[in-house]
């Protein structure tokens, strides 16, 4: 009797431990998790209105720009989406361009439209830092991929204060981009509702 209550007592022992270690485990696996999303959209070329959208790994960016609403004469943009989804609060200390070498490596200027950086993100919080598609054919240009390998991609990537790098979760292809940039020279962009071209 003895043996089997002492036997019980041990195994609730155990139990309790490996449910501690656990807790343990997804509290700090949930600390300070962040995402990072490649996001598309136009900026109000009047005022300043923003409509962005992340872009999946399998979308068509431009297909993308096209679906989304815009109110007069805008600018296509590209940026990234920062997601809080830890139980902790986060800082973002910078948001940068990256090429295929870390010699292309671009630090934008601080926007007077960007959220201030270092950037507090609360549990939950999300924000956006997003440049024009012009100044990504400046990057590209400065590192020879617009007339290269148009396989290349370039990437989104923000640093935390705590020294963590994230990367966007899709790549760009200067393929991707030079469609983008060809709606970014148009007069007056794409009208919305029109088809991207080869969606029709």
């Amino acid at each position: 009797m003895q043996v089997a209550t002492l036997a019980i007592a041990i195994l609730a022992l155990l139990v309790s431990c490996l449910s501690f270690a656990w807790q343990i485990f997804s509290f700090s696996a949930s600390g300070r998790k962040v995402r990072a999303y490649v996001s598309i959209g136009w900026r109000g070329a009047e005022d300043d209105s923003l409509i962005l959208s992340s872009i999946k790994r399998r979308d068509d960016p431009l297909d993308r720009l096209s679906q989304l609403s815009g109110k007069g004469p805008s600018t296509p943009v590209l940026g990234v989406t920062v997601h809080n989804v830890g139980r902790s609060d986060l800082y973002v200390s910078a948001v940068f361009v990256a090429g295929t070498s870390k010699a292309d490596t671009h630090i934008p200027a601080v926007r007077t439209t960007w959220p201030q950086l270092p950037h507090l993100l609360k549990s939950g919080d999300s924000e956006n830092w997003y440049l024009d598609a012009a100044e990504f054919e400046r990057i590209c240009a400065g590192w020879n991929l617009i007339n290269g390998n148009r396989r290349s991609t370039i990437e989104l990537r923000i640093s935390l204060k705590d020294g963590r790098t994230v990367r966007a979760r899709r790549r760009i292809k200067v393929a991707e981009l030079q469609r983008i940039w060809n709606v970014a020279k148009a007069s007056s962009g794409l009208p919305v509702g029109t088809p991207a071209p080869g969606t029709a």
